[in-house]
């Protein structure tokens, strides 16, 4: 129950829930399957086994990361219900059936995915403390990172702020595989393991060179949180007969780091990133129907269009050669022959930018409107940027 009550208040669910849908989604995906994988193993029930099935290919559809949440569950049916696992295989068989007809984009992702430069400047050396520290309490404090940036604290400061919550963390660890109920070394499997499969995975693949965002697994903050709840518990029976002041105290103090999270979440402007909604409101205020909108990448297009839904601006998407696949012999490119053509038309330009967003990149699009614009405004958004530009007069004027 406990670990529940935090579940319900963690300040990650709530940011992830206000920034992300997708992973507000796959986390109650992942608890969903687990359940129903749960349920369909202790009561049977072919209609158990298909619930078990639709939410495991929902998962995948939704984050390919819940590939390793289902491998983890492969591997509690083989160690504790081997007796299931014609059902399960039959399961997965069906997943795979359901996701067949994405294979065709999720090998495009694959093999292009992920391959230029902004996508390669996160490493599990700095990932994974701030992981921990999503996970345990929102992170943002103490100079841990946050949902969408990089902490900055020193590793002695990463130790003092994590410490705490890894030591609870184990305590509940051990207090499931010491259990003289097998069903406690049971649960351990079902709950560490998807949260351990994920982790020790994309760490592994940051040293091939390959990107390691703590957001990508914060998802699985419920999973832990259920840990940490037994290790507060742990605690609380070690300190008979005080165990209830004991459990009231040390849930007051992880609830009161949440409140500062979700204090300056709320409270401190600096703190939220993204804000689309105030840069649409500033273009629409000032933009003309007859003004031209260019977006730096798709990522700014989605994002933006999303709240300026409501003007029919021309627009143009640009993908930098960076983002586009490998395989093209050639790339398209937006010259300063197009630039200067479009400002014929158009004498009134804004540019919407977004990461990723590498300074090379930039220097190229600036370069190229420099040809035929000039930078007239602009806005900050935190990592939503709007420029604001005006054709050069023709020479001689």
């Amino acid at each position: 129950l406990l670990g529940v009550f935090l579940v319900a208040i963690s300040p990650i669910q709530i940011m992830i829930g206000q920034e992300a849908k997708m992973y507000t989604l796959l986390g109650v995906l992942a608890i969903g399957s687990t359940l129903a994988l749960l349920v369909s193993v202790e009561r049977g029930g072919v209609l158990r086994w298909l619930m078990y099935t639709a939410l495991s290919a929902t998962m995948v559809y939704t984050q390919y990361l819940g590939v390793l949440v289902l491998a983890a569950h492969g591997v509690w049916i083989a160690t504790y219900e081997r007796r299931h696992a014609r059902f399960w295989l039959a399961a997965m068989l069906g997943s795979a059936i359901l996701f067949a007809p994405w294979a065709t984009s999720f090998w495009y992702q694959v093999s292009q995915g992920h391959g230029w430069p902004w996508y390669r400047s996160y490493s599990a050396y700095v990932g994974l403390p701030d992981l921990v520290g999503l996970f345990a309490f929102g992170g943002s404090l103490f100079g841990m990172g946050t949902y969408f940036a990089g902490g900055s604290a020193p590793a002695i400061t990463q130790a003092m702020v994590l410490v705490p919550f890894l030591v609870l963390v184990g305590l509940g660890v051990r207090a499931f595989a010491s259990s003289r109920d097998p069903a406690g070394r049971r649960s351990l499997v079902l709950l560490g393991l998807p949260v351990a499969l994920v982790v020790m995975t994309t760490a592994a693949l940051s040293f091939a060179n390959k990107p390691f965002y703590p957001r990508w697994a914060a998802f699985l903050s419920p999973f832990f949180t259920v840990l940490l709840a037994q290790g507060i518990y742990a605690v609380a029976e070690r300190v008979r007969p005080h165990t209830r002041a004991v459990l009231s105290v040390v849930t007051a103090a992880v609830l009161l780091l949440s409140t500062a999270v979700l204090s300056r979440y709320y409270l401190d402007p600096i703190f939220r990133l993204y804000r689309w909604r105030d840069a649409a409101a500033l273009v629409k205020s000032k933009a003309r129907p007859s003004d031209y909108v260019i977006y730096a990448n798709s990522e700014a297009a989605l994002s933006f269009s999303y709240y300026f839904r409501d003007r029919h601006n021309p627009s143009l998407i640009l993908t930098p050669m960076e983002a586009q696949p490998t395989a093209s012999p050639t790339h398209a490119r937006f010259t300063t022959a197009q630039a200067k053509r479009l400002a014929v038309r158009y004498p009134r330009v804004w540019i919407i930018s977004t990461p990723p967003m590498t300074s090379e990149i930039f220097q190229r699009l600036v370069t190229t409107m420099n040809s035929a614009y000039h930078v007239v405004g602009e806005g900050d958004f935190a990592l939503a940027w709007v420029y604001f530009l005006e054709a050069n007069a023709p020479a001689g004027d």
